[in-house]
């Protein structure tokens, strides 16, 4: 059977510290307690009151303060497409090569910037356009499409070759023809 040989000397002797400590934070808790007469928070609002130190108020006008340094950048103008596969790749660059990162599915809304510089088959997105710093990104024209094309122009047909004469010819006078009255000849022996 097992038999209890007694405790290390050092766990004694933390617990005889613990008890001591214990002790005296009870000692003086109890002190405290009773010279405040049961308030438990006068201590912290002497100790607040000792370190306030009251000045006399002033009023004064905060001038206005201009820290727009030059111009401050414009949002770039943020054309609405939609994704029309049923899920497309958004990628680091203008390439099939980049990484991609990451995936929307069909009918998702895209903030589209525009073409891309170095490749016009692919346009510059915004991944999180509600976002104070714009995270630019690419897709390929294929998987997206705008929602409110702009509609364009059809095909008119270009008016036919018409002769415009050189001079105005001057008209005629106009005769107007007197009414002739039918006369009979005379009847001869009737």
């Amino acid at each position: 059977m097992y038999r209890y040989k007694g405790g290390s000397p050092i766990l004694v002797a933390l617990l005889a510290a613990l008890l001591v400590f214990g002790g005296y934070f009870l000692w003086r808790g109890a002190l405290t307690f009773l010279s405040t007469a049961g308030n438990i928070t006068a201590p912290a609002t002497a100790t607040a009151a000792a370190t306030v130190t009251l000045r006399p108020t002033r009023t004064f006008e905060v001038p206005p303060m201009n820290l727009v340094f030059g111009t401050q950048p414009t949002a770039r103008p943020c054309l609405e497409f939609y994704v029309t596969v049923v899920r497309a790749r958004v990628r680091e660059c203008p390439s099939e090569r980049c990484a991609t990162l990451e995936m929307p599915y069909q009918g998702n809304r895209i903030c589209v910037y525009g073409k891309a510089e170095e490749a016009p088959e692919w346009y510059e997105v915004n991944i999180y356009p509600n976002d104070p710093i714009p995270r630019r990104a690419y897709m390929h024209q294929s998987v997206i499409a705008a929602v409110n094309p702009t509609p364009r122009p059809s095909a008119t047909p270009r008016p036919s070759i018409t002769f415009t004469p050189s001079h105005t010819p001057t008209p005629l006078p106009s005769v107007t023809p007197r009414p002739v009255t039918p006369t009979l000849p005379p009847m001869q022996g009737v």
